[in-house]
């Protein structure tokens, strides 16, 4: 082969492959806070946690605990132990919960943490937060913002953790531009769960679907599905033009106008045309 034409075929090989890792890199998303997402429209679940007088045994505590004090422990993969632990405690002769500790750096310990005050209270209840954790990652912490809420009545306690950070950005698909929102929908401190019941999994919206939808294998934009890969996360996100996704007909009743189907594979909106036979 000349010189000239075998340089063509190695350049143009190299500016496939190329093209072909650009397309494979996830693309960055920034973190949103909020005291209540569902202000700005971001809907999500909170986690009811029944806390235990006892510590978790070989945990190091504060020393200056507090009266009263109950302990919580919020399950999240994130955490090499696998939950984050949650104290609270009351250092005043008031009805509610006053101070909180969170395992903030998600070592295991309690010792370390600073006591948080309430950032509103009525009677019985507290709020704090929003609470910043820093998980570990491979590119240094990686922050994640909860609203802790301590119930404490004489007949039963409770914790509840509320996911108070979201995901966003501009992102390209298929080569047109768009926003992405991503929403941890179970509130658990990660972004890319999918599961066949949409109660569990997480939330995504591209700028064209409205409002987020139940987080699947594959998403819709411009008549073409793609595979989306969110991180664990969700500093990024990656989407990758499906070519074979299987397909099929479904016959409604006569009526219905539009159809939206939901399930691990992602959520489908349909303009019904045509009448049943």
């Amino acid at each position: 082969m000349p010189e000239s034409k075998l340089c063509r075929v190695v350049l143009l090989t190299l500016l496939s492959l190329a093209l072909w890792g650009c397309a494979q890199q996830g693309q960055r998303l920034a973190c949103r806070i909020s005291s209540d997402p569902k202000e700005v429209g971001v809907q999500t679940r909170s986690v009811v946690l029944e806390p235990s007088a006892a510590p978790p045994e070989g945990v190091p505590l504060p020393q200056s605990l507090g009266a009263r004090a109950c302990f919580a422990k919020w399950p999240t993969a994130r955490a090499a132990g696998g939950f984050i632990l949650i104290a609270c405690s009351c250092r005043s002769s008031r009805d509610f919960y006053d101070t909180l500790y969170v395992d903030s750096d998600a070592d295991g310990a309690l010792d370390d943490e600073s006591p948080i005050s309430p950032a509103g209270s009525s009677s019985h209840r507290s709020r704090f937060g929003p609470v910043e954790i820093r998980f570990p990652a491979e590119n240094g912490p990686a922050p994640y913002d909860v609203v802790v809420t301590c119930v404490d009545y004489p007949d039963y306690k409770q914790v509840i953790v509320s996911s108070a950070c979201w995901y966003e950005g501009t992102v390209t698909v298929g080569g047109k531009k768009t926003k992405c929102v991503l929403v941890d929908y179970d509130a658990n401190a990660t972004f890319n769960d999918v599961a066949p019941d949409p109660k569990t999994s997480d939330r995504i919206s591209l700028a064209s679907s409205g409002a987020p939808a139940p987080l699947g294998k594959y998403v819709a934009l411009g008549g073409r599905r793609y595979r989306v890969e969110p991180s664990a996360d969700s500093a990024s996100v990656r989407f990758t033009r499906a070519w074979r996704v299987p397909e099929g007909k479904i016959l409604v009743p006569h009526g219905i106008t539009a159809l939206t189907i939901a399930g691990d594979t992602g959520t489908i909106s349909l303009r019904v045309s045509g009448r049943p036979r």
